[in-house]
């Protein structure tokens, strides 16, 4: 992880139906959702010391009419419980595609037993491929 703050914008990587991995950071434009398979979210949590590489499968979300075309929302959610507890934990990655084939990571909603990981683009990727 990176400590400059460049490295707050949130990245999470993709891996998509053809089995090649992309990092997607909070602002930019990745693949069309179609094409993904999979969501990565970094997590911090308190009982390990490594951050957490959560795979979650991306879902399709709803779909609105707009003037260019469908506005569609997809998400990404990991559960689990906490190890040596009966609570459970949640992290939430929602994706925007407006218009068709600019989809966008627009939010992150992390319960308060984690918290979503920081990396750089190319930390990410490392971190990732190492993992």
């Amino acid at each position: 992880m990176s400590d400059d703050s460049a490295s707050k914008t949130p990245v999470v990587g993709l891996k998509l139906s053809d089995g090649n991995l992309e990092v997607l950071a909070k602002g930019l434009v990745g693949p069309s959702g179609d094409r993904v398979d999979e969501v990565i979210i970094p997590t911090s949590v308190p009982w390990k010391d490594d951050v957490q590489l959560f795979r979650a499968p991306l879902e399709f979300a709803g779909s609105e009419e707009r003037s260019m075309g469908a506005e569609t929302v997809w998400s990404a959610e990991y559960r689990n419980t906490i190890p040596n507890s009966r609570d459970e934990f949640s992290i939430e990655v929602t994706f925007m595609e407006y218009p068709q084939d600019d989809f966008q990571l627009i939010d992150i909603n992390e319960d308060e037993a984690v918290s979503f990981a920081h990396f750089d683009s190319e930390s990410l990727r490392s971190y990732i491929g190492s993992n």
